[in-house]
């Protein structure tokens, strides 16, 4: 999307959703390398981290059914459609494998081998199928989500079926979202989406600010525009941050 066509509140979203990851991940930090009393992994800070992961899914789907509406007023042959989903799921998917190659580098054992990353751009492929279904696509990722409690119970010999939620005995990552149930909340999404955003019709731009409130937007925003990166990047900045503060 261009900056002049973009949901302003989707983008603040987006930025509160950066900043929830940002506390829990440096809470994580805090617990991993520094031995704080902090268990991020129950209680409130899994609550945090789920919500987090909510947030960031959701506005993934909402985004890629305004994205499909576009494309159709349009009139974008399927080819150019399939051309930019493709684009967009080398771009995600090589920042996933550098994230996967840089947490192998630091502990073979838990590596990110199917983290958020590769299930967004994996599901970039796969939404299609809910862009027919319009609103029916929230029953369809609830149904998604249902599947996962049984899939969560399943266990196979090999590492093969990690992107569909089957894990191999004593299987561990430090970060590890597959496909079933959480294909499911993008769905979501992309239901809301034609709820929300295009069966309203809603205008391209959000409703006209005052010039001050417009640049504060702007500036509120800014993060969420620049998600991918600031996700990429944020670990090892946290991570030298609090090497310093630590050492002070």
């Amino acid at each position: 999307m261009s900056h002049s066509k973009r949901y302003i509140e989707l983008d603040i979203l987006r930025t509160l959703a950066i900043i929830l990851m940002i506390i829990y991940h440096t809470a994580y930090d805090l617990q991993i390398f520094h031995q704080w009393n902090i268990d991020v992994l129950h209680g409130r800070w899994k609550l945090l981290q789920m919500i987090t992961a909510w947030l960031f899914l959701l506005l993934v789907g909402i985004s890629a059914a305004i994205s499909e509406q576009r494309m159709q007023q349009q009139e974008l042959d399927t080819a150019l459609r399939w051309h930019k989903r493709l684009r967009r799921t080398l771009i995600i998917g090589g920042a996933a494998l550098l994230i996967s190659t840089a947490t192998y580098l630091f502990d073979p054992e838990t590596y990110i081998r199917f983290g958020i990353l590769h299930l967004i751009a994996t599901a970039t492929l796969l939404i299609p199928i809910a862009f027919t279904l319009k609103e029916g696509a929230i029953i369809l990722g609830i149904a998604i989500i249902w599947l996962g409690s049984i899939i969560n119970m399943l266990q196979s010999s090999t590492a093969l079926m990690l992107p569909v939620g089957i894990t191999p005995t004593n299987f561990h990552s430090i970060d590890y979202y597959p496909l079933i149930p959480w294909l499911g909340i993008i769905y979501i999404g992309i239901g809301i989406g034609y709820i929300a955003y295009i069966r309203r019709q809603t205008s391209n731009r959000s409703a006209r600010l005052s010039l001050p409130a417009e640049r504060i937007a702007a500036i509120v925003s800014w993060p969420g525009r620049h998600a991918l990166i600031i996700y990429v990047v944020h670990q090892p900045i946290i991570l030298i941050l609090l090497s310093i503060i630590v050492r002070l």
